[in-house]
């Protein structure tokens, strides 16, 4: 293919990947988690709940929780909800004693996309 040729195809590709909807290709990030980041709660929770922004693919996607010595205090029983597939919930050994505890998910979205991040909450 001569440079040309190339050129010319490239003209026409690029035109057709913008019409691509975006959310084809899109992230999957949390819309509400509960707790929140940097909530301080009276009383323990007895799971860790995030809500995405997107569909997410169940058998790749994790949520674990730890506690300030790094010690998982979650059930290992990560799962997306049957009737809402971006809603991502483990439940947590109970109750927590008072302390700070670290929140790490992992979110595959539908289209294999990966995004990842953490946050903390206390329990007084």
């Amino acid at each position: 293919m001569t440079t040309l040729a190339r050129v010319r195809l490239a003209r026409l590709a690029i035109p057709l990947l913008l019409l691509v909807p975006s959310g084809a290709w899109a992230h999957s990030f949390p819309k509400h988690q509960q707790p929140a980041a940097g909530e301080t709660l009276e009383r323990s929770p007895s799971q860790v709940v995030i809500e995405f922004d997107r569909t997410l693919d169940g058998a790749r996607s994790s949520l674990r929780v730890e506690d300030e010595q790094g010690l998982r205090v979650d059930r290992g029983d990560a799962h997306l909800s049957p009737a809402e597939p971006r809603r991502l919930t483990v439940g947590l050994v109970a109750p927590l004693p008072p302390g700070r505890y670290h929140v790490f998910w992992v979110a595959v979205g539908r289209d294999g996309h990966r995004t990842e991040g953490d946050y903390r909450f206390r329990v007084r």
